[in-house]
């Protein structure tokens, strides 16, 4: 029996009032139409093209057609000469999916304009194209985002059959190599709106289940623990958990999946060991699951994800409504609602560290926004407009571990560039972010890590350990010590990293390396080079202790690096008068890039010491500037890259001896 509050709960999702869409004797003469050839070919990119005058221009948006008054204010707001103008014409290029012609989900509008002399071009933004709840032609559309405002049943119903075509269209193509799952679920029973329980089924079950990704907030007033485990295990009242859990299961009972996973209730939070268990295995869990739920407009797990009635006023929201049909005959189909990216939006779940490896490794997302729902899925094409690079490097993830399969010397030789590359844009999207605890640098990201082992191992040539607090031990360690911090901060109190490694800055950090694609590795990254360069460092041992030994990729208490390197005074960096490490560009085109606000090692400048790691093409030197420590250990304070190639050489003031870096 349903409760009055889960009532009100639920059916609140179902009274949205049908929204007037706006057409008018201006706007409705814009068909959007394929062409015959585009059909035949099955295109993927087609076009429109309209030609208007400008004073019919004037007269639409003076008549209050949305389309044109946005178009005129683009004009005006031009450096065209407005008053001159005589014509305007429009190309409308439209993305389609392979899978189906009408299935467009983004539109690239182009604007010439001419005064009878002179052509303008007008840069215009590409516009996102919309489903909601009057769109006939929703069977086909599956790439394109859900207007969740004015329907979001509807949009869930969309999710549904989304779900349901990817599951029958690729459902196998990106069945992850093992199939490590949660050991604990909420079941969710379809009669049964009041209340739900925690289940343990066994790993070697196949019952599809829903992951929820969202954001904590400040504190999660109810978790799983020790003390009220088998109290979870008999019975949850739904109204007492938080909104965003609430939406979770209203949307995984919509979708008549009875399995749902939400960290803070199916794993014993004060557990330790087995926290640290599953921290390693949440990767998988996302991956592993049907669909992966994003709560991505909810600042905390007390927000909630579902739009109600009456949250936005929708009639404020800029969108277009154009005429479309995609048969042979030219029959008018429906419409394409098509709305500018000033309305994209900026998500709280974007901003946090956890969230991100949830929404890399999900094989299916939808993303619940403050608007649109988003669906992703890992098939090639199938990622909406939303965070375009994000959803390539997840793409690129799962390519990369398909292209595993057919392994080979050749395939590694030719990859190994592209793995560090890959491996660095993550971080750099990945230290963007925010994370509570400071010591959750490492941990948050070790279910991405874990996957990614598989790219840096060679069964041929084992090395242990392999990861070593966020960096690879492959040949490429030298050039991964060479990450640049966005902007200085204040050390932290507490230990998380040494100073070698990324995870010790609190903040973004980014490597200055060629694209793999347009510069050859060789020069680089000593990929294929015949010799070893002198200069390079030679890795003698990297060593960490690790938090908790079952978790290989977690937090660490310790580590060093010990290196034979080529070192040699700070001072060498650069020539001429200013030789100052606070000036971060000097005359020379040296670039010095210090890791924090430390100055107490500023009175100790004659034991800085310099160490060479890298050069490209021979004559660009990079390295680490490191100061020193009272037990004659050193620590990383800074990376330095010279990008003159002209200085004359100081290799005889050069000194080659074993360091250690902690």
């Amino acid at each position: 029996m349903e409760t009055p509050e889960q009532d009100v709960v639920e059916s609140s999702l179902n009274t949205s009032p049908t929204r007037q869409h706006h057409t008018c004797s201006h706007c409705t003469p814009l068909l959007i139409s394929p062409s015959e050839e585009d059909r035949k070919r099955r295109a993927t990119v087609w076009r429109n093209d309209f030609q208007r005058d400008m004073e019919a221009v004037h007269e639409a948006a003076d008549a209050g057609c949305p389309f044109f008054v946005w178009l005129r204010e683009s004009i005006a707001g031009s450096s065209s000469p407005m008053a001159k103008l005589l014509q305007v014409k429009m190309k409308f290029i439209f993305n389609s999916s392979r899978e189906n012609l009408a299935d467009v989900y983004r539109c690239d509008l182009v604007v010439r304009m001419t005064d009878g002399q002179r052509h303008y071009l007008l840069p215009m933004p590409s516009l996102d194209v919309e489903s909601d709840e009057g769109d006939t032609t929703l069977e086909p559309a599956v790439f394109r985002a859900v207007d969740s405002v004015s329907d979001v049943e509807s949009g869930i119903g969309q999710i549904h059959r989304r779900l349901a075509w990817c599951l029958e269209c690729h459902g196998d193509e990106y069945r992850q190599e093992t199939e490590v799952r949660p050991l604990r679920f909420i079941s969710v029973d379809t009669r049964d709106t009041t209340s739900v329980h925690i289940t343990k089924l066994s790993s070697t079950g196949t019952d599809p289940y829903v992951a929820l990704s969202y954001c904590w907030g400040s504190e999660q007033f109810v978790k799983t623990t020790s003390s009220n485990l088998s109290q979870h295990e008999d019975m949850i009242k739904v109204t007492l958990l938080p909104k965003t859990i609430q939406d979770a299961i209203i949307v995984t009972r919509r979708l008549a999946i009875g399995l749902l996973w939400v960290d803070s209730l199916c794993i014993v939070q004060d557990d330790t060991e087995s926290l640290a268990k599953e921290v390693q295995h949440m990767a998988d869990y996302y991956a592993n699951s049907v669909l992966t739920i994003s709560a991505a407009r909810a600042k905390s797990c007390h927000d909630g994800f579902l739009s109600r009635n009456g949250e936005q006023d929708t009639n404020m929201l800029t969108q277009f409504y154009f005429p479309v049909h995609y048969g042979e005959k030219g029959e008018v189909a429906s419409y394409l609602k098509l709305v500018p990216p000033t309305q994209q939006e900026d998500l709280p779940i974007d901003a946090r560290g956890w969230t991100f490896q949830e929404s890399i490794m999900a094989t299916r997302l939808a993303t619940f926004g403050e608007r649109r729902i988003w669906w992703s899925c890992m098939a090639r094409g199938a990622n909406q407009t939303r965070s375009v690079g994000h959803n390539v490097l997840r793409t690129e993830i799962f390519d990369y571990r398909r292209d595993m399969h057919l392994s080979s010397p050749q395939w590694r030789q030719e990859y190994e560039l592209r793995r560090l590359t890959l491996w660095a844009r993550l971080l750099n999207d990945y230290t963007s972010r925010v994370l509570f605890v400071p010591q959750d640098r490492l941990p948050a990201i070790a279910g991405i890590a874990r996957m990614a082992a598989s790219f840096f191992n060679n069964p041929e040539k084992p090395v242990l350990p392999l990861y070593v607090a966020g960096l690879w031990n492959t040949k490429e360690l030298p050039l991964q010590l060479l990450w640049v911090p966005k902007k200085e901060r204040a050390l932290h109190s507490s230990y998380i990293a040494p100073s070698w490694s990324w995870a010790s800055y609190t903040g973004q950090v980014s490597w200055n390396w060629p694209d793999y694609a347009t510069f050859p590795a060789q020069s680089y990254l000593g990929t294929d080079r015949e010799l070893t360069d002198p200069r390079d460092p030679d890795i003698e041992q990297v060593s960490v202790s690790l938090c908790n030994d079952i978790a290989p990729y977690g937090a660490v208490t310790a580590g060093f690096l010990r290196l034979n390197c080529i070192t040699f005074d700070p001072s060498q960096l650069t020539r001429g008068p200013r030789r100052h490490l606070e000036l971060l560009f000097d005359a020379d085109g040296n670039f010095v890039s210090l890791d924090a606000v430390d100055w107490s090692f500023w009175n100790e400048y004659g034991g800085l010491l310099c160490i060479h790691v890298s050069n490209y093409e021979g004559d660009y030197p990079r390295g680490l500037i490191l100061a020193p420590n009272e037990d004659g250990t050193y620590r990383r304070v800074g990376v330095f890259f010279n990008w003159r190639s002209d200085q004359p050489s100081r290799e005889s003031e050069h000194l080659k001896r074993e360091i250690t870096i902690i």
